[in-house]
């Protein structure tokens, strides 16, 4: 035969929905969990502050976020008798507390912020994406004939006015290859007439390029040219390179970092800039 139970409170049964963090059912629509910054030292909830206001970077909030969570699983002894309920629920509720701000904390760090955009961006209200440039090419520029580089892996998001040597064999080419722009002026001239149309770009023309763009490169001595352009949502980058030469021809190179149809974006400012050319003199 078994005993009879004992009265003493290690022994009480204590319903197991307020003990296991599993088992506790919340109305999320009456009732939510604050976090318990008593059972946080004043250095943590110092960092958690710092890092809602963006002055901790990605990998600190990470060890912000797990630090919490450490503090709070040490905040109370780890042995209670089971019958405290109320000190039980009471860690329950700092723990997720603590978890909470550390999944939080990390999105808030890779969140896209218009302050890191480009300064001629469109300023409008929109949803905020998590921004995806894509790594920029490493063999950018001039090539020692004064050309530009082709297009890689013949995509549709790529135009340029010359080929990359691998594609004339199969003339691949011919997908991506427009016709240079021509002038009748002097190069200085010219090249000017392009820095004053890419200075005067219309950011969101066409419905592309609301993220702005930024004048990277402008060498008036070679007659290079390097712009990158930005989507308005995501922050994808496009590059953009001209190349005026001496021979009253200009080179032009516009293609997307990533994926591989670009729903038009590069074709439109290809046509917007030679629309604005064609309407100065010499062109």
């Amino acid at each position: 035969r078994r005993p009879p139970p004992n009265n003493d409170n290690n022994h009480q049964i204590v319903n197991p929905t307020l003990v296991y963090p599993h088992s506790v059912h919340l109305d999320t629509r009456t009732a939510r969990i604050q976090p318990d910054t008593t059972s946080l030292d004043h250095s943590l909830v110092r960092n958690l502050k710092m890092a809602r206001n963006g002055n901790v970077g990605i990998m600190g909030l990470l060890m912000v976020g797990f630090t919490s969570l450490v503090a709070s699983s040490k905040s109370s002894p780890a042995h209670q008798p089971r019958g405290h309920v109320a000190g039980t629920v009471s860690r329950l509720n700092s723990r997720r507390a603590a978890l909470h701000n550390c999944l939080r904390l990390p999105v808030v760090g890779l969140v896209a912020n218009p302050a890191f955009a480009f300064e001629n961006r469109l300023q409008v209200h929109i949803e905020r994406y998590p921004k995806t440039p894509g790594p920029q090419p490493k063999d950018l520029g001039l090539r020692p004939d004064g050309s530009l580089k082709g297009c890689d892996f013949v995509k549709p998001n790529c135009f340029s006015t010359s080929p990359n040597p691998d594609d004339i064999e199969g003339e691949l080419y011919k997908s991506y290859m427009v016709a240079p722009f021509k002038y009748s002026k002097s190069r200085e001239e010219a090249f000017e007439d392009v820095m004053k149309v890419i200075k005067e770009y219309k950011v969101g023309q066409d419905g592309i390029d609301g993220g702005g763009f930024k004048i990277v490169t402008q060498d008036a001595k070679s007659g290079y040219i390097y712009v990158q352009f930005e989507s308005l949502k995501k922050g994808y980058i496009d590059d953009f390179e001209v190349a005026v030469r001496e021979d009253g021809v200009v080179g032009v190179r516009t293609a997307s970092r990533l994926g591989f149809l670009d729903i038009g974006v590069n074709a439109k400012r290809l046509n917007y800039v030679a629309d604005e050319l064609s309407k100065l003199p010499g062109w």
